[in-house]
């Protein structure tokens, strides 16, 4: 519908340009005619441009909305890393005193004695450079 309102503009100009002698030649419409073609060309190649532009539009909305799936998905699944520190014993420390340091509560010991009991074989007896590690220090 829209090419046959094209036809009929043009057709209608050049009935006046003839009438008004502004195109008399042939030559004159032979330009005009390529000027024409090559900007219903143009206009094809924009209209083909805006066509292909919107499907990428959809698929990459699509892409987003497959993504976000898979992210909710996904919630839940993944553990909480836990964050550790590693701690040097030094002269006087025993586990109270470091837990109450570090935690900011003593009675968080067992926390650094469970971390640890491969190397601590008695709560009452560490080390000085021995090397702890300090779970959950946040």
């Amino acid at each position: 519908m829209k090419k046959e309102k094209v036809k009929l503009v043009i057709m209608c100009l050049m009935s006046v340009m003839i009438f008004q002698g502004c195109a008399s030649s042939r030559k004159q419409f032979v330009k005009l005619g390529e000027k024409i073609d090559s900007a219903k060309f143009r206009t094809e190649v924009v209209e083909d441009g805006v066509v292909y532009l919107a499907k990428q539009q959809v698929k990459i909305e699509k892409t987003i909305e497959d993504i976000k799936g898979d992210l909710e998905s996904l919630k839940g699944k993944i553990p909480a890393v836990e964050k550790k520190y590693n701690y040097i014993v030094k002269k006087g420390d025993f586990l109270w005193k470091i837990a109450n340091d570090l935690y900011r509560n003593g009675a968080r010991w067992m926390e650094i004695y469970v971390e640890n009991k491969e190397l601590i074989d008695n709560v009452n007896l560490i080390f000085p450079g021995q090397q702890l590690v300090i779970p959950n220090l946040d």
